[in-house]
């Protein structure tokens, strides 16, 4: 399996890659943005590989992410669905530091949300994101995700008790062509 967009290529999982997963979420910023307390600390890699091994089994995808002209390591992108015939799946990515605020993760998520409609044939696609994540949710909801409720006090995030906000996006919303929600 290998993918590209216009700066990256989204690739298979090795299992070198795990290490690489343990560097990139051992970041204390990105662990509290993306475990809420159900990792051990500090990280192992038997739990990085415990965790990718979900996103492994079909028919969930999970794609490694690398900069097209340097090969550089960025991070990983995933749709988890439960079980095999749903038509849903929920959406996960995760940008080394270095590589966040320079667009690979509107790239990868335009990609990944059109993959998941075109090629995986899902109805539905779902995120949690922090209320305080700030830059993520506004690229999902430049995306096309919207609002669909939350979770009240869910965890102790950047120093504050933070809510988790479920967002979602249906197929018949997102123009696969334009890369985005459908304008009525």
């Amino acid at each position: 399996m290998r993918f590209m967009t216009d700066r990256t290529i989204l690739r298979a999982y090795m299992p070198g890659d795990a290490e690489q997963l343990l560097k990139i979420w051992g970041d204390p910023d990105v662990q509290e943005l993306l475990f809420t307390g159900r990792c051990p600390s500090p990280l192992t890699l038997d739990f990085v590989e415990q965790t990718l091994a979900c996103w492994l089994l079909p028919p969930s995808f999970l794609a490694i992410i690398e900069d097209r002209k340097t090969g550089a390591f960025i991070g990983e992108v995933g749709l988890l669905t439960r079980k095999a015939g749903d038509r849903e799946a929920s959406i996960g990515i995760t940008i080394a530091r270095e590589f966040r605020g320079r667009g690979y993760g509107s790239e990868v998520m335009r990609w990944i949300v059109g993959f998941g409609f075109r090629d995986m044939h899902l109805t539905r696609i779902s995120l949690h994101v922090f209320e305080g994540n700030e830059r993520a949710v506004a690229l999902y909801q430049n995306l096309g995700f919207i609002h669909e409720g939350e979770s009240q006090q869910e965890a102790w995030v950047q120093g504050r008790w933070q809510k988790v906000l479920l967002m979602g996006l249906q197929e018949n919303e997102w123009d696969i062509v334009k890369k985005r929600r459908r304008i009525p």
